[in-house]
């Protein structure tokens, strides 16, 4: 028998926090409904179907609708056109409200029953609703701690979304490398990179822009620009005083729609660079500082077990899959050039997705190696000490 189909409607960038409710209430219900989530890694959408073509066929299938609304998609049109799609074939719509009110909601969608979730027991009403219109008799089993998580989810993206100024990933090229860096290092100086660049875009439909100047070859497409330099001898007349110069490749990535922009440069590095490492700079927002001390950085992170100090390296530290380290750059903020603490990170490409940046950046503000400047300052104490030679002042800092 064919299971009956509950469509979760949001927006991509609320993926997080709806696929956690998803996977709850499929646990909870002991999967005996179809529980459709665009955003969950294939299991909705299986790779290689098309996105819209399989979203219509279950909204035509579907039985109720969960229409998941917080401050960043309260004016998403497309929730809307779900929902309105919905309506008109009879299907029941139910508006779910996270980090905002029923009142906060704009039409269709606030003509219609919904609720806000504000706690485990806002949780527990999907699952009344879902009983209600199933007939079916699944027990309300969401916990307090299931509602401090689903916070949590939301804030890991947040402090992403919130604190990112700048990431790039880039490729140096020296006389030790592997033989994948050897081979990509070749790819550039026969001009072939250029060729299997525009092949990767062409092949997924993309639009792009492509631009070459002696050597320099740029594309930009969806929020992340390629740029690198094939090293012919006929280039080097526009270099003054350089005998030769070497092939480099970057990469910058747009802070807009980073979730996207990580899931196609995985892509790219896998199926066009073929390096199983990646390398990123990553640098915050203007009012962020790092704590970078060595000293300091072992005390922060002793508290917090995804964290971990890393033998004979004691600048670099590894969290989960990935290592880390600081240094400094110069970076433009509102056209001044400040130079400024920044992330390096090394991971392996399988792992380059926004969850593992968001959870990275989430749990360096979560043991206090991101400050908001502010909060830098209101931890910062001054106590006042009698001595011998009257009294001093001592500024006493975390």
């Amino acid at each position: 028998m064919k299971k009956q189909t509950i469509f979760f409607s949001h927006s991509s960038l609320d993926k997080e926090e709806v696929n956690f409710i998803k996977d709850k209430i499929v646990k909870i219900t002991s999967n005996m409904f179809n529980v459709f989530v665009s955003s969950d890694n294939g299991q909705s959408i299986s790779y290689g179907k098309g996105w819209l073509g399989e979203i219509e066929k279950n909204l035509i299938e579907t039985s109720i609708m969960f229409s998941f609304i917080t401050p960043k998609s309260i004016d998403n049109l497309w929730i809307a056109y779900e929902a309105g799609f919905a309506r008109a074939r009879g299907i029941d719509v139910v508006p779910i409200c996270l980090g905002i009110q029923l009142s906060d909601l704009k039409a269709p969608l606030s003509t219609l029953q919904g609720f806000a979730i504000d706690s485990h027991y806002g949780l527990n009403h999907i699952i009344e609703k879902i009983n209600e219109s199933f007939d079916a008799n699944c027990k309300k089993s969401f916990k307090k701690s299931d509602f401090d998580n689903l916070v949590k989810k939301g804030s890991s993206r947040n402090d992403l979304m919130n604190s990112l100024q700048k990431i790039q990933t880039y490729i140096k090229f020296s006389d030790n490398d592997d033989d994948s860096l050897r081979s990509l290092k070749k790819l550039i100086e026969c001009g072939e990179l250029a060729i299997k660049t525009k092949t990767f875009f062409g092949n997924k439909n993309l639009d792009y822009s492509f631009s070459q100047c002696y050597g320099e070859i740029e594309f930009i497409s969806l929020g992340i620009k390629i740029k690198f330099l094939e090293p012919k001898e006929e280039y080097l007349k526009h270099y003054p005083g350089q005998k030769r110069y070497s092939a480099k490749l970057d990469i910058e990535i747009s802070r807009y729609q980073i979730e996207q922009n990580l899931n196609l440069l995985n892509e790219y590095y896998t199926t066009v660079l073929k390096l199983e490492e990646s390398r990123f700079e990553i640098a915050l927002t203007e009012g962020h500082k790092m704590i970078t001390e060595p000293l300091n950085v072992s005390a922060l992170i002793s508290n917090n077990k995804n964290f971990e100090l890393i033998l004979n390296e004691t600048t670099t530290y590894r969290f989960k899959c990935l290592k880390f380290s600081f240094s400094k750059t110069n970076i433009k903020y509102n056209s001044i050039n400040k130079y400024v603490d920044i992330l390096e990170v090394l991971l392996s490409t399988k792992h380059m997705s926004f969850d593992t940046f968001a959870e990275f950046i989430s749990n360096l503000f979560e043991c206090g190696l991101v400050l908001v400047e502010e909060e830098e300052a209101s931890n910062i104490k001054v106590s006042i000490e009698n001595d011998n030679n009257g009294i001093r002042r001592r500024i006493l800092g975390n």
